[in-house]
């Protein structure tokens, strides 16, 4: 599964051979959460990744399937900051 494409649990569990109620139960056994979580928290994973190495929000917002308004609105609700203000502070750390 890529998590930047929005794939049916249906098409990954079919492309894995297995029914999807069997792919949910390996995510949740194999990797503690479920499928959808895991998407969105490797998407947040890779949005940190993108911003940090300069790339802009709506570029990043884009290869992860968002629009901008969109992916800022997720980005805030996950970590707390909007993708800009995150990215701010990042620059002011230690490091």
């Amino acid at each position: 599964m890529h998590p930047t494409k929005d794939v049916a649990l249906e098409s990954a569990a079919s492309q894995a051979g297995v029914s999807s109620r069997t792919l949910s139960r390996i995510f949740t056994k194999e990797l503690g959460t479920s499928v959808g979580r895991w998407r969105r928290e490797v998407q947040v994973g890779t949005a940190m990744c993108a911003l940090v190495h300069g790339i802009s929000v709506a570029e990043t917002a884009r290869s992860l399937g968002f629009t901008a308004s969109a992916f800022s609105t997720f980005f805030k609700a996950r970590i707390g900051y909007a993708p800009r203000e995150w990215h701010a502070r990042q620059r002011t750390l230690p490091a």
